[in-house]
């Protein structure tokens, strides 16, 4: 065997490795992507739904306990500074966040649903 049919073979070989990884090294990236969204995610949810930061104003909003809720109505309307209202728009800017991530493209209607979708 010649050097120049040995460098022939391993050009050829080297080819088709690179042929065959390229797809497998794609498929790889791809699951790494999806794990570090799906990781994103949670780490959004666990934001919104698992740590005290939001927990206040989310049972205010949902139960509209008095005389809180009309506190902070109150608050809102008439833009007065109260400590509650700064805790609202805090809250507030969770969902501008996530407006704002949907507009660049980072983030899906079917993910932003996900993260607040109730499921049985």
């Amino acid at each position: 065997m010649t050097w120049e049919l040995a460098a022939n073979i391993a050009t050829a070989l080297a080819g088709a490795v690179a042929l065959l990884g390229a797809p497998f090294a794609f498929l790889t990236y791809r699951r790494s992507v999806r794990t570090r969204r799906a990781e994103w995610l949670v780490s959004l949810h666990e934001k919104f739904f698992e740590t005290e930061r939001y927990a206040q104003v989310r049972r205010l909003l949902d139960y509209r306990e008095e005389p809180s809720y009309s506190q902070l109505v109150q608050a809102v309307a008439s833009g007065t500074h109260a400590p509650l209202a700064d805790e609202f728009y805090r809250y507030l800017n969770f969902f501008e966040l996530l407006a704002s991530l949907r507009v660049l493209g980072e983030i899906s209607d079917h993910e932003i649903i996900g993260l607040f979708e109730i499921r049985p």
